[in-house]
């Protein structure tokens, strides 16, 4: 799970920091950390980058598994900021870049 998953990217140095302003690129896995029973963090992967053309803006798509017990671990996407900004504060702190977790 997200435990074990945490470590070994740690042990490999992978980890960066995450930084909601940055333009990822697709296949990015990004991480909440394990904090207990009841918060037992998070992950994701960037799933495709829409160029909204009007608005000269880009939407960053994530897949993941939804954590809220009404949606009873569907699975689907999600625009990244509204998922990292669904917690006051944020909610991820960290991301892997494609290169360093895909082979």
């Amino acid at each position: 799970g997200t435990v074990a998953w945490y470590k070994y990217l740690e042990k490999i140095n992978v980890l960066e920091k995450f930084d909601y302003l940055k333009d990822y690129p697709v296949g990015t896995l990004f991480i909440r950390r394990y904090r207990n029973i009841q918060k037992q963090g998070h992950m994701a992967v960037l799933y495709c980058r829409i160029h909204n053309e009007n608005k000269n803006e880009i939407s960053q798509k994530i897949i993941h598994s939804y954590g809220d017990s009404s949606y009873k671990g569907e699975v689907g996407l999600t625009p990244l900021l509204f998922s990292h900004f669904s917690l006051i504060g944020g909610f991820y702190e960290f991301a892997v870049l494609p290169h360093n977790w895909l082979e």
